[in-house]
């Protein structure tokens, strides 16, 4: 099992590690990954970023 976490840049840029592969994202822009893969993430701008992100639970 294995849970799952999805993302939805709003504004501003964003960037995502997913299993050392790197995404450049901007507004608009979506992602999605098992939550079991190393992932890490930085906003890149001198603004702010606004990313709403979700996660579920292994069990779900």
């Amino acid at each position: 099992m294995r849970g799952e976490e999805c993302g939805y840049v709003m504004s501003g840029n964003f960037e995502i590690w997913i299993d050392n592969e790197k995404f450049t994202l901007g507004e608009g822009d979506s992602f999605s990954f098992p939550s079991n893969k190393p992932h890490r993430y930085r906003n890149p701008g001198d603004g702010v970023a606004v990313v709403v992100w979700a996660m579920t639970p292994p069990s779900y």
